[in-house]
Protein backbone atom coordinates (compact mmCIF):
# COMPACT_ATOMS: atom_id res chain seq x y z
CA UNK A 1 0.00 0.00 0.00
CA UNK A 2 1.16 3.53 -0.64
CA UNK A 3 0.69 6.78 1.19
CA UNK A 4 0.44 10.16 -0.54
CA UNK A 5 4.18 10.70 0.03
CA UNK A 6 5.44 7.24 -0.95
CA UNK A 7 6.11 5.84 -4.40
CA UNK A 8 4.48 2.66 -5.70
CA UNK A 9 6.88 -0.25 -6.04
CA UNK A 10 5.13 -2.03 -8.92
CA UNK A 11 2.99 -1.25 -11.94
CA UNK A 12 -0.11 -2.79 -10.40
CA UNK A 13 0.46 -0.98 -7.15
CA UNK A 14 0.79 2.30 -9.03
CA UNK A 15 -2.49 1.77 -10.88
CA UNK A 16 -4.26 0.67 -7.73
CA UNK A 17 -2.98 3.68 -5.81
CA UNK A 18 -4.13 5.96 -8.62
CA UNK A 19 -7.65 4.50 -8.54
CA UNK A 20 -7.73 4.75 -4.74
CA UNK A 21 -6.71 8.41 -4.79
CA UNK A 22 -3.48 7.65 -2.93
CA UNK A 23 -1.15 9.41 -5.38
CA UNK A 24 -0.43 13.09 -5.55
CA UNK A 25 1.96 15.52 -7.14
CA UNK A 26 4.65 14.27 -9.47
CA UNK A 27 3.87 10.61 -8.81
CA UNK A 28 0.25 11.02 -9.89
CA UNK A 29 1.27 13.03 -12.96
CA UNK A 30 3.80 10.36 -13.95
CA UNK A 31 1.26 7.54 -13.58
CA UNK A 32 -1.40 9.45 -15.53
CA UNK A 33 1.09 10.22 -18.30
CA UNK A 34 2.18 6.61 -18.49
CA UNK A 35 -1.45 5.50 -18.56
CA UNK A 36 -2.01 7.82 -21.49
CA UNK A 37 0.90 6.32 -23.44
CA UNK A 38 1.05 2.66 -22.33
CA UNK A 39 -1.40 0.31 -24.06
CA UNK A 40 -0.77 -2.50 -21.56
CA UNK A 41 -1.69 -0.22 -18.66
CA UNK A 42 -4.87 0.86 -20.45
CA UNK A 43 -5.79 -2.77 -21.08
CA UNK A 44 -5.26 -3.54 -17.40
CA UNK A 45 -7.49 -0.62 -16.45
CA UNK A 46 -10.20 -1.85 -18.80
CA UNK A 47 -10.05 -5.33 -17.24
CA UNK A 48 -10.22 -3.89 -13.73
CA UNK A 49 -13.16 -1.70 -14.74
CA UNK A 50 -14.97 -4.71 -16.19
CA UNK A 51 -14.43 -6.65 -12.97
CA UNK A 52 -15.67 -3.71 -10.90
CA UNK A 53 -18.76 -3.38 -13.11
CA UNK A 54 -19.58 -7.07 -12.68
CA UNK A 55 -19.09 -6.90 -8.93
CA UNK A 56 -21.32 -3.84 -8.63
CA UNK A 57 -24.08 -5.43 -10.71
CA UNK A 58 -23.79 -8.67 -8.82
CA UNK A 59 -23.96 -6.85 -5.51
CA UNK A 60 -27.15 -5.03 -6.49
CA UNK A 61 -28.77 -8.18 -7.91
CA UNK A 62 -28.50 -10.14 -4.67
CA UNK A 63 -31.52 -10.03 -2.37
CA UNK A 64 -30.93 -8.25 0.91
Amino acid sequence: MTTPTSHPTSDREALSALFDGELSGDTARFVLKRLDHDQDWRATCERWQSVADVLRKRGTALPS
